[in-house]
């Protein structure tokens, strides 16, 4: 979205059309919780209180709620778009390997590892390093979450060990996918 006014106004119909089906309190709920000014609803029909309140917000903020109220309708990755399911590039693939060894590093020395929880972790690495050279770049970060989060599955590491290598991945190869940085939340 450019932000044009066109699209702006469509944006926040379908907004105030999918909030105006809400009761009062979800409404204000909702907006105030992705950081909207409220306003005094007395007199107003929900739709155009949702209208009145989103007028002059930044696109993004508009954006961020409308994927939020629409989870489906967040489209797939356009051909243009980074995370295209292409091969990575042989520099890529070298900086991947880079990565994959400083990420070792890191768990030997952040982190207590038994010899075999240190030679599970490399082994789970290398295969990432050789996958990188046979598949798309989506398949390979669904195969890197999947390495991480079966260790955890497998209690084969702890599961902080395993985010923080999962999440240092990502944060270091994030550029490859069209973002500076990807992160999990911090929950997970």
């Amino acid at each position: 979205m450019d932000g044009s006014p066109g699209e702006r106004i469509e944006l926040r119909k379908r907004i105030a059309t999918t909030l105006g089906e809400r009761d009062w309190g979800d409404i204000d709920l909702i907006l105030d919780e992705f950081g909207f000014q409220l306003i005094d609803p007395e007199g107003w029909s929900p739709g155009p209180y949702v209208l009145a309140v989103t007028k002059g917000e930044a696109a993004e903020r508009l954006i961020q709620l409308d994927e939020w109220l629409h989870p489906s309708s967040v489209s797939m990755p356009d051909p243009g778009d980074p995370t295209e399911n292409t091969p990575f590039t042989e520099d890529e693939q070298l900086e991947i390997a880079r990565r994959l060894v400083e990420i070792k590093t890191h768990m030997e020395t952040a982190h207590d590892l038994s010899s075999d929880q240190m030679r599970s972790l490399e082994g789970r690495l290398n295969y990432l390093q050789e996958a990188a050279g046979r598949m798309g770049r989506v398949d390979w970060r669904n195969a890197a979450a999947g390495v991480f989060l079966g260790t955890i599955m497998n209690a084969m590491l702890p599961g902080e060990v395993a985010r923080d290598a999962l999440v240092t991945l990502l944060q270091t190869v994030g550029h490859m996918f069209g973002h500076p940085m990807l992160e999990l939340p911090s929950g997970l």
